[in-house]
């Protein structure tokens, strides 16, 4: 099902794109992280410290440094791996400000995986 060689001018990063396009958002950021740790590893390196660094920011609820960081990512896509780490790390810290920022800004699907019982015993807690 890899479609490079039919269109050989296309990049790496591409090729990953069309060969897990039908797949599950899982494998497809397992695969283009793998692509990235195996071909530019200082770019990997980059990407796992900043996300553990928003991760910090979502448990202090600084929204002017993540956002910042956020910004400075060279792949969004591939920044939304972290996303539910920092999301569920923002509900353990009481973090409404990052929640909210998450939700409304980052326009996180009210779907996503992170919701599953975190939200909902938040929401409890908060009455």
């Amino acid at each position: 099902m890899q479609i490079s060689s039919a269109n050989s001018s296309r990049t790496s990063s591409q090729n990953i794109s069309c060969k897990y396009t039908f797949c599950d958002p899982l494998i497809f950021y397992r695969a283009k992280c793998k692509h990235l740790e195996k071909h530019d590893l200082d770019k990997f390196m980059r990407f796992i410290y900043m996300g553990k660094a928003l991760i910090d920011y979502c448990t202090e609820g600084d929204l002017d440094n993540f956002k910042r960081l956020f910004a400075e990512s060279d792949d969004k896509e591939l920044m939304y791996w972290h996303m539910t780490k920092c999301f569920k790390a923002a509900l353990r810290a009481k973090q409404l400000n990052m929640i909210a920022f998450m939700i409304e800004d980052l326009d996180m699907p009210l779907n996503h995986e992170a919701f599953d019982g975190l939200l909902n015993t938040y929401i409890w807690m908060c009455q």
